[in-house]
């Protein structure tokens, strides 16, 4: 918590407007409880801080081991369970097409 603390310090003292964070793992809980954790943890990591225009941005993942964040529905559940600090999703595409979004054409843009 501390560390991603410090990268928001960190970019806020560059006047970024946008810090990309992995949402994180499940580890050995389920995705309801991972996402409820890592809400908290948003908005433990900002508590203190004046964000201004920042806007922390969860970046989709491959899905890999235990990862949360593959599935957009994860994305928004933890944005619908965290409305401060301003949130939002960075698409990362080589992530998309590796989880089975294959986003060249319209009609791959379903999961296999």
């Amino acid at each position: 918590m501390q560390a991603f603390h410090q990268e928001i310090v960190r970019a806020l003292a560059l006047g970024a407007d946008y810090l990309v964070a992995d949402p994180g793992s499940c580890g050995e809980s389920d995705a309801q409880a991972a996402i409820n954790a890592i809400a908290r943890g948003l908005k433990q990591a900002t508590r203190g801080l004046k964000l201004g225009d920042l806007v922390i941005l969860l970046e989709n993942t491959a899905g890999q081991e235990t990862s949360v964040g593959s599935r957009f529905e994860e994305l928004k559940a933890i944005l619908d369970a965290c409305p401060e600090p301003p949130l939002g999703v960075c698409v990362d595409t080589a992530q998309s097409f590796a989880v089975g979004w294959d986003l060249r054409t319209e009609a791959g843009g379903s999961m296999r």
